[in-house]
């Protein structure tokens, strides 16, 4: 895996929920989290990313969606979104979106679907947590 260069286009939340972290876990040893779009884009243009991770509420849900439609269209990197939504008595609930060459999946977020929809993106197995 260390060939794999995976880019993150968040905020704090990445850290708070120890999303970068679990990748690290997971061996990945390239990984670069950047908080705007056009970082991303100078990003790309100096390493072609085998995975974008993408943060929907940075500025605006429109600007997040806005950049992943971007970058499928300079490349057919796979794109997980980590999306949030409120519901009427204020719980929050975090969703993972994949959008690659195959059909959207989404899933409520937990360290365990995040190992599905990574393992799922790159066509790979990664180790469980109790081997890392």
């Amino acid at each position: 895996m260390e060939s794999l260069f995976i880019l993150m286009i968040a905020d704090h939340t990445i850290v708070d929920l120890g999303i970068k972290q679990q990748f690290e876990k997971w061996g990945f040893q390239r990984i670069e989290v950047v908080d705007h779009v056009q970082n991303a884009l100078q990003s790309i243009q100096r390493q072609s990313p085998s995975l974008v991770f993408v943060q929907d509420n940075l500025n605006t849900q429109w600007e997040a969606f806005e950049m992943g439609l971007l970058i499928r269209n300079l490349q057919s990197t796979p794109i997980i979104f980590l999306s949030t939504s409120v519901y009427g008595d204020g719980q929050q609930l975090w969703l993972l979106l994949l959008i690659d060459k195959k059909d959207p999946l989404s899933l409520p977020y937990t360290e365990k679907a995040l190992q599905n929809i990574v393992e799922i993106a790159l066509d790979l197995n990664l180790p469980s947590r109790g081997n890392v």
